[in-house]
C-alpha cells in the first residue's frame, strides 16, 4: 500500500527536525534530510535521494488516476484580509470585545472527484507597521472553516466534529494542539516570503516567546492585547461549537480563558517587514468554503503615546498550500 496524503515524514532542515505530511511533500527541499531505516538500522538521506528526483516521493503515491486537487487563490502568492485595529485606552490588557472576519475561499481547477477542492495548510502571518517593536500583540481566539451558508463545519476523518479550533483548548482536534509556530529567523519571516518554505518544528508556545505566536490568558505587555479569549463549553467551544455568523461581529471576552497572540516586545523584528508566521494542520476545503476567525488587534498608538502601531496599518497575510 502506498503512502497516504496524511502520513507524516520526519524531516530535518538546517539541523532542526520537524514533521511534514506526505501530501505536502512539495514543501520539503531537495537537501532536507529524512530519517530512514534499513534492516533495522536508522540513517539519514537527502529528500532528493529518497524520491529519486521524481518530486513525488519514492514511497508511492497517495492518489493518482484522473483525480487531482485544484489550486487555492493563495497558493502562489500571499493574500491579505482587512482587519480592524484599535487604540489602547489604558496600559492594561483590554476587556473589550473581539471582532470576527469571514472570507469565502476561492479554488479553481482540479479533476474528477477532487475538482474544486484544495488540500494544504493555512499559513497566517502578522506584519507590523508602526514606530516601535512594542505594542503590536495580535490576539486570535479561534479559527473555523464552514460552508458558504455558515450552516455546517467542514470536516474529515481526523476532524470529525469539524475544522473548529478555539485556542482556549490545547487539544489536537479542538484547539492549538496541531497548530505550529515558525522558528525560522526573523529576517527570513517577511510578508513576501512563501511561508511554506520556512520551518515549523514546534507547537504554539505555552508561555510568552518573543518573536513567535504564544498562548496565554493575557499578553503580559502594556498598552496592547486582550485580557482573555472567547470560549464557553456550550458556545464557542471548539470541536464543533457555535458557528460564527458573519464578519464584523463583536464577541465578548470570557473570563480566565486562553487565546494565542504574537509576542512582539523585545523580539528584534524589523518594523514594516517582519511577518510572524504560523500554520494550521493539513485540511481539505472546497470552493466557497469560508475561513472564519475571532480576533483582537488592540495596541498602543503613535497618536496617543508616541509609540506603537500606525493605526489601521497592521496587516494579516495568508497562504494556502
Amino acid at each position: 500500500m502506498g503512502l497516504s496524503s496524511s502520513d507524516l515524514l520526519l524531516v530535518e532542515r538546517s539541523g532542526v527536525p520537524y514533521k511534514e505530511t506526505f501530501g505536502n511533500r512539495a514543501n520539503i527541499e531537495d537537501d532536507d534530510l529524512l530519517l530512514v531505516e534499513r534492516s533495522g538500522v536508522p540513517y539519514k538521506c537527502t529528500y532528493s535521494d529518497w524520491d529519486g528526483g521524481s518530486g513525488g516521493g519514492g514511497g508511492g503515491g497517495g492518489g493518482g488516476g484522473s483525480d487531482s486537487y485544484g489550486t487555492h487563490e493563495w497558493a502562489n502568492s500571499n493574500g491579505t484580509l482587512s482587519i480592524v485595529t484599535e487604540t489602547a485606552g489604558g496600559s492594561a490588557d483590554t476587556t473589550s470585545s473581539y471582532r470576527t472576519l469571514s472570507y469565502a475561499m476561492s479554488i479553481t481547477g482540479g479533476s474528477g472527484s477532487l475538482a474544486g477542492k484544495a488540500q494544504g495548510r493555512l499559513y497566517i502571518g502578522l506584519r507590523m507597521r508602526g514606530t516601535t517593536s512594542y505594542y503590536h500583540d495580535f490576539c486570535l481566539a479561534g479559527v473555523q472553516f464552514v460552508n458558504n451558508g455558515r450552516t455546517a463545519y467542514i470536516s474529515d476523518s481526523t476532524y470529525t466534529n469539524g475544522y473548529d479550533w478555539n485556542f482556549h483548548n490545547t487539544g489536537n482536534t479542538d484547539g492549538s494542539g496541531n497548530w505550529q509556530r515558525c522558528s525560522s529567523s526573523l529576517s527570513s519571516q517577511t510578508y513576501t516570503v512563501d511561508p511554506s518554505t520556512l520551518i515549523y518544528p514546534y507547537g504554539i508556545a505555552s508561555s510568552s516567546t518573543n518573536g513567535a505566536w504564544s498562548r496565554g490568558t493575557s499578553t503580559g505587555s502594556t498598552y496592547t492585547g486582550a485580557a482573555d479569549g472567547v470560549y464557553s463549553p456550550s458556545g464557542y467551544s471548539g470541536g464543533g461549537g457555535t458557528i460564527i455568523s458573519g464578519s464584523g461581529l463583536y464577541l465578548a471576552q470570557s473570563s480566565n480563558t486562553y487565546f494565542i497572540y504574537t509576542e512582539t516586545s523585545g523580539s528584534g523584528y524589523t518594523i514594516g517587514t517582519t511577518t510572524l508566521w504560523m500554520r494550521s494542520p493539513q485540511i481539505t476545503i472546497s470552493n466557497n468554503d469560508r475561513f472564519q476567525a475571532i480576533y483582537k488587534a488592540q495596541g498602543g498608538s503613535n497618536s496617543t503615546n508616541g509609540l506603537g502601531r500606525y493605526t489601521g496599518q497592521d496587516v494579516l497575510y495568508f497562504r494556502f498550500k
